[in-house]
């Protein structure tokens, strides 16, 4: 009887170990320094601006990783970054800033954006944030996408929805 209770016990072991192994569906983030945000290879790709100890950072990260994973099985996705802007030098602390000019973006106009070309001219007021890189006539721009994480949830959603 103990032959038999161990046999089943190690069957029920290695099925639990093996058979019910699932993928996984998260893939971390490659992260930037300031100096590569515009320099990627890719045509289109958006950079996720986050920080440590941010409430919101954390609640949006695994659909930041799992559109991750999704994109490194779909090509049709656009690649997405990483820059944790936890003020560790100046060089982060000039992009993690209020802007306080007319033509911001952002709920209350305080992010600058659009039309960057340069990482010491980005003005991303809080995390998380998400921005897209597009390249035009050799020149990658920056566009603001969103921040918040319901928002930044809601637009990675909608853009592996489409294609499924």
């Amino acid at each position: 009887m103990k032959k038999l209770i161990i046999v089943l016990l190690f069957c029920f072991i290695f099925i639990s170990l093996f058979a019910c192994k699932k993928e996984n569906k998260y893939l971390e983030l490659k992260e930037l320094t300031e100096s590569q945000i515009f320099t990627q290879e890719e045509e289109v790709y958006y950079v996720y601006f986050h920080k440590d100890n941010c409430t919101g950072c954390e609640t949006v990260k695994t659909d930041v990783m799992h559109y991750n994973y999704l994109c490194s099985k779909d090509d049709t996705l656009n690649k997405i970054y990483g820059m944790n802007l936890q003020k560790e030098n100046e060089t982060k602390a000039l992009i993690y800033r209020t802007y306080t000019g007319l033509s911001g973006q952002g709920d209350e106009g305080t992010f600058y954006v659009n039309t960057v070309t340069q990482w010491y001219d980005l003005y991303i007021a809080a995390t998380p944030a998400l921005i897209a890189v597009k390249t035009k006539d050799g020149v990658k721009t920056a566009h603001y996408i969103a921040h918040g994480a319901s928002n930044i949830s809601s637009y990675l959603e909608g853009l592996y929805e489409k294609d499924n």
